[in-house]
């Protein structure tokens, strides 16, 4: 049986990648910060899942002693990310840490991994561009963002992040040579289901809370206005599991479906839910195309083409976290 590590497994993208590969037939070793988190995976994957508890993947060695015990593994998937968007001292709290973290999972695969071959790491379309500019987005773009002006400039930090960080992955790899490959995976705003119903109460974050904030919005309230492109969630798991499968080394991958915004989300509620979406506002009704000409567009043909993936529409996306966001609720 293959074994695969993969670091973050119980976030929204790491749990639901780690609940794919053992419905796959792949042996995977998880870490998470917490035993309980640990247990509460583990009940969920059965006996296929194992994990190891990293309390922070930002201490020096912090994946040492995971690999030590796992000699086996081949292929390394790093999904852990610190999503921190403001900080007193952004250097510090923001920037650093997403260098150090990275670069912590690289040397631990790198020193204590003989068997690793793969390295796929979880970066982002933020590594890409910059969200205030309106540009084409292809495999090959990078955000120019300077590290004096992400240390400057909220809106630059999580962009510049994650652009320093996946920068710092491909120089490791050029100047280290391990014996392993990498693959960047950028997903745009992910959204979709959790891996499992349990968690569906309470445990949306980032870009996925974003439909929970929506349904909860009252009939007298303004809707929160956000908008930029998405993907499904499985579709960002399917690159992850390619990456493993297949040989994609050196290549960026970017996980990019179909524009969104938040009266996009309102408008499918209304139609597709009329039993919850009487109680919602109306929202700006007409102002969809306005924001669709406002963002940046993606063009993701060689991801496409490379993979062979159909990917979803954010239709179904949006309804399997709806119909599951429901189910959690009526199980309580």
């Amino acid at each position: 049986m293959t074994q695969v590590f993969l670091s973050g497994a119980n976030g929204f993208i790491g749990a639901q990648i780690a609940k794919h590969l053992v419905e796959k037939g792949y042996d995977v070793i998880g870490s998470v910060r917490s035993t309980e988190k640990g247990e509460k995976l583990k009940k969920q994957l059965g006996s296929a899942f194992t994990y190891e508890v990293v309390p922070s993947f930002l201490e020096e060695g912090a994946f040492d002693t995971a690999l030590k015990k796992h000699p086996e593994v081949t292929a390394f998937l790093h999904s852990a990310s610190p999503v921190i968007f403001q900080s007193d001292d952004p250097e510090n709290d923001v920037l650093l840490p997403a260098i150090q973290g990275t670069l912590n999972a690289l040397k631990s695969a790198h020193q204590y991994g003989p068997n690793i071959q793969k390295f796929i790491y979880t970066s982002s379309s933020a590594a890409m561009y910059d969200y205030r500019k309106r540009v084409n987005v292809t495999e090959s773009s990078w955000n120019d963002v300077t590290y004096e002006e992400a240390k400057k400039n909220s809106g630059s930090l999580y962009g510049g992040s994650k652009t320093f960080a996946e920068k710092v992955a491909w120089e490791f790899i050029d100047k280290e040579k391990p014996s392993f490959t990498l693959t960047t995976v950028n997903p745009v705003y992910v959204f979709g289901p959790l891996a499992f119903d349990d968690d569906a109460v309470d445990s949306f974050t980032s870009s996925s809370s974003y439909l929970p904030k929506v349904l909860k919005t009252k009939k007298n309230e303004s809707v929160f206005e956000a908008k930029g492109t998405g993907v499904d969630v499985r579709d960002v798991v399917a690159l992850h599991i390619a990456a493993v499968e297949n040989d994609l080394s050196g290549k960026r991958l970017l996980a990019s479906c179909q524009y969104w915004d938040t009266q996009i989300m309102l408008e499918f509620i209304k139609k597709t839910y009329p039993e919850l979406g009487k109680d919602l506002p109306e929202g700006s009704p007409g102002s969809i195309e306005e924001g669709r000409n406002s963002v940046s567009t993606f063009d993701n043909s060689e991801t496409t083409r490379l993979v062979g993936i159909k990917w979803t529409p954010l239709d179904k996306s949006f309804k399997d976290a709806v119909d599951q966001i429901l189910r959690a609720k009526e199980g309580r």
